[in-house]
């Protein structure tokens, strides 16, 4: 029986009177009559008084003063102040509210999901507790602490299933292609897209633009593998064991990317923890649960001392480890993927092994948008989202995109693996610009003057980050980064014909990449449209069809009439870029 069933309901005036009448006065005062005379008032009381004392001799004195005893007697008080407001309370919210068995958390129903976020809940335990007059604090935590023991619940009962994607009026079930309406569903769940999932031929024009001009012509990532992103990021599936790193300069289309990206999966599914923060904060992991997304807008350049969070996390681990403020460690079930923005890849100390740089899809926005310019995806339109997210269409297309996407990574098992080939030379390329230096114009042997060394690995440096955050840095810093190396610095004597008395780096010499593109200071060009890469590459193999095309957009995906089941067909779409040979 239900608490709100055994609430003792007062008895009726005829109910009191035929208890009175019926007592046996060998009984305990305070076990019986006492329990029907609480309901009257003094003078109703001294009346059934008159009449028991003519039914049993007992002096009306006697009877006030037994009274008075069970009022003070704690045992035969009324129900405490604090359990008389839960059950108010939970009249309203007992089939609303769990509590998580492990961590104690509370978590509300809202619709067709149980969230985290209980301020109705609180908001109308204290308006409660206003008409009760009472003390707040202490009543309040002895109120919740009886709905943490009373509404236990175990996490493993929500549905984590890896291929199910839940929208606001059910759940696509992607491994049956199947969409199942919220009424006919028996599934628990966590989170929710914040959008209803409609049937229909929906596209989004402007967004797949915008994905093909802010990854440029020739990049290894398409906009089909943007659109897989997404639809992986929309589920509770972790099993991809892969976080993704945008960096481009400023203006590249980072920020328009990660507003869409963050309206579409919704705030309430969304987080925003730093890198460096998930290895620093022992606290930061308990922001990643309930979550989907962990979405960080500029990662700092501060290097990474300890990643084992991350490499938990972004592996693809079943739980992490959580603590929150007064409570113990426990495991919460990892359904978050790791999403970050950067101008400058950050270095790191987690070198012993290819664990960390395998966990990442690397996406390049090579290209920066100058202000002033008339296409609308340019950065400088701070809130070109807006024109995709206040679209109502275009997000049903995103979505519908994303999901078709979402299909192909199913049957394929996993994104294209060409996408994380090398990430750890790509990582290291961007995070240590002087490795990247020496890697690319330099060989074995011979020698490299240090002072041509200082000039052209600061110029490659300004090259690369021309807006400063990546200043020249000093030939004696330079002098100890080599000797980390392993190249020697020495010197010639004074009587060296071409070189006297010059200091030099041994075994390292320049190469012919070096001596072509010194020429340009390093400067490599972008394309933002397939007509502007034609010009420089006349003989370009667009799209694999060995001839070149002139599109007026960038020719890297095109979505209508595609038939995701052909993955011979779906791969062909990508630009290929195949240099002549003279």
């Amino acid at each position: 029986m239900s608490e709100e069933e055994s609430e003792i309901i007062p008895p009726t005036q005829e109910e009191i009177e035929t208890a009175v009448i019926g007592w046996d006065s060998t009984q305990p005062f305070g076990d019986t009559i006492y329990h029907y005379l609480k309901y009257l008032d003094n003078i109703q009381r001294i009346r059934m008084y008159r009449f028991i004392k003519d039914n049993t001799g007992i002096p009306i004195g006697e009877l006030k003063e037994a009274y008075k005893n069970c009022e003070r007697n704690s045992k035969y008080e009324e129900e405490p102040i604090w359990l008389q407001i839960y059950k108010v309370v939970n009249r309203k919210y007992g089939k609303k509210i769990k509590s998580m068995s492990d961590s104690r958390q509370l978590m509300l129903k809202r619709g067709n999901i149980y969230i985290p976020d209980i301020k109705e809940f609180t908001k109308y335990l204290s308006g409660v507790m206003d008409e009760y007059k009472t003390g707040y604090r202490n009543t309040r935590n002895d109120v919740l602490e009886k709905f943490r023991d009373s509404h236990l619940f175990d996490r493993s009962e929500f549905s984590y299933e890896p291929f199910i994607i839940n929208f606001q009026n059910g759940y696509y079930d992607i491994k049956n292609d199947v969409f199942i309406k919220a009424k006919d569903s028996k599934k628990i769940f966590f989170y929710e897209i914040p959008h209803k999932y409609k049937e229909g031929n929906y596209k989004c024009p402007k967004f797949e633009s915008a994905l093909k001009q802010w990854l440029g012509v020739g990049n290894k990532v398409s906009p089909r593998d943007m659109f897989q992103f997404m639809g992986y990021t929309m589920s509770m599936n972790v099993g991809q064991r892969k976080a993704f790193l945008i960096h481009g300069e400023t203006k590249s289309g980072k920020t328009q990317f990660y507003e869409i990206l963050k309206y579409l999966i919704g705030k309430e599914n969304t987080t925003d923890i730093s890198l460096q923060m998930l290895g620093s904060d022992k606290f930061s992991s308990s922001s990643l649960e309930w979550k989907i997304l962990n979405y960080h807008d500029e990662l700092p350049k501060e290097g990474l001392n300890d990643v084992s969070l991350f490499k938990i996390i972004a592996g693809g681990g079943t739980t992490f480890p959580i603590r929150r403020m007064h409570t113990e460690w426990y495991q919460a079930f990892n359904t978050v993927k790791l999403w970050y923005n950067t101008n400058i890849v950050p270095m790191t100390k987690s070198t012993e092994d290819d664990s960390f740089f395998n966990r990442w899809e690397i996406i390049n926005y090579p290209n920066k948008f100058i202000e002033g310019s008339p296409d609308p995806t340019y950065e400088d339109i701070p809130e070109f989202y807006k024109t995709i997210i206040d679209d109502d269409d275009e997000v049903q297309g995103i979505i519908h995109y994303c999901i078709e996407a979402f299909k192909l990574l199913y049957k394929n098992k996993h994104f294209r693996k060409e996408l994380s080939a090398n990430s750890r030379k790509i990582w290291e390329y961007e995070s240590d610009l002087q490795y990247a230096f020496i890697d690319k114009y330099s060989k074995d042997g011979d020698y490299w003057l240090c002072k041509s060394f200082y000039k052209w690995s600061n110029i490659y440096r300004k090259t690369r980050h021309p807006s400063r955050r990546r200043p020249a840095i000093t030939s004696t810093a330079i002098n100890k980064d080599m000797e980390r190396r392993g190249y020697e610095r020495k010197r010639f004597g004074s009587k060296h014909p071409e070189h006297p008395s010059a200091y030099y780096f041994n075994d390292i010499q320049k190469n012919k990449r070096f001596r072509k593109e010194k020429k340009s200071q390093f400067k490599l060009k972008s394309y933002k449209t397939t007509s502007d890469y034609l010009e420089d590459h006349p003989n370009a193999n667009i799209n694999g069809n060995g001839e070149p095309e002139q599109h007026i957009d960038m020719g890297q995906i095109h979505w209508a009439g595609m038939n995701y089941d052909d993955k011979e067909k779906f791969e062909g779409k990508l630009i290929i870029k195949k240099e002549s040979k003279n």
